[in-house]
């Protein structure tokens, strides 16, 4: 998600904040958060700020990566069967095979296989490997044990 982002306080107008830079590079991109509970305008700001921040640039994500087993050799395909839900894995991916390789981190949360008479595809599912689901004791975020109110 990159460009405007917007949101709208039960009594207030909609907030709308941009980056014009990332809209020329990717296009106009928006989120509309609805009900937020935030007492004063600086803080939807600083809110919506944050988003705009966060999805900035899109990041590159492999979904899913799909294999022939057939085609590959018996230690390969063993390496591969032994890959189970939230494993780790490395991929390198070159885009039409033109300049570096892009590496991703990626863990597993899925894996499917369509078995007939000539192949054995194996589709295994990935999440970014890097973004945390939770974060404990951030200064971005707030720390365990402690009362912002006082």
């Amino acid at each position: 998600m990159t460009g405007v982002q917007t949101c709208a306080l039960p009594i207030c107008f909609p907030v709308t904040i941009k980056s014009l830079g990332s809209q020329s590079l990717y296009g106009v991109r928006s989120l509309n958060i609805d009900g937020l509970l935030n007492k004063y305008d600086t803080d939807v700001y600083a809110t919506i700020a944050n988003y705009l921040y966060e999805y900035y640039t899109p990041d590159l994500r492999i979904d899913s990566i799909a294999v022939n087993l057939k085609t590959l050799t018996t230690a390969q395909q063993t390496t591969l069967l032994g890959l189970d839900i939230d494993s780790a894995l490395q991929v390198e991916f070159t885009p039409r095979n033109i300049g570096d390789p892009i590496v991703s981190v990626g863990r597993i949360i899925g894996i499917e296989h369509q078995i007939d008479i000539v192949n054995h595809k194996m589709t295994i599912r990935l999440r970014d490997a890097i973004t945390n689901i939770l974060t404990l004791d951030s200064p971005k975020y707030g720390f365990l044990d402690t009362n912002p109110l006082g």
